[in-house]
């Protein structure tokens, strides 16, 4: 593989966080401690990165995958938070539309009736416009 890109954490709400010494991979840390581990030794020359979902994502697990990709000096595409990703669909685990922080809920809502279900998951036109801001990204891998 030339480049692989991890993105988990989205569904698992409840999930344990767990820390950087983990090895247990029911917890998050230690899910990605084994993947990366075994990245890092079986396929060094791979790039990769861990992409960060928008609206589902809860906070504390974003936060704990930007943690785990500083530790592992792996690049993240952050597309909940980083201001330099167009606003993306938004929803929390209710369904319940979420912007990010200091954002305008008219382009919130704007995007979401154009880019979303009605489960706010991308539509067709939503993966069409999410796949240039991921392709930028992966190219910078």
């Amino acid at each position: 593989a030339d480049i692989i890109t991890i993105s988990y954490g989205l569904n698992e709400i409840n999930v344990d966080i767990g820390d950087s010494t983990s090895s247990d991979n029911t917890n998050l840390w230690g899910a990605f401690n084994e993947v990366l581990g075994w990245i890092m030794t079986n396929i060094p020359k791979a790039k990769v990165g861990i992409i960060i979902s928008d609206g589902w994502m809860p906070t504390r697990i974003a936060d704990a995958e930007k943690a785990i990709a500083e530790y592992w000096c792996v690049p993240v595409l952050d597309m909940k938070y980083d201001p330099q990703v167009p606003l993306g669909i938004a929803s929390n685990a209710e369904g319940v539309p979420q912007v990010r922080p200091n954002t305008s809920s008219l382009a919130q809502s704007a995007r979401n009736s154009v880019f979303a279900d009605a489960t706010y998951h991308p539509n067709l036109d939503g993966h069409k416009y999410r796949s240039t801001f991921i392709e930028t990204w992966l190219k910078s891998l």
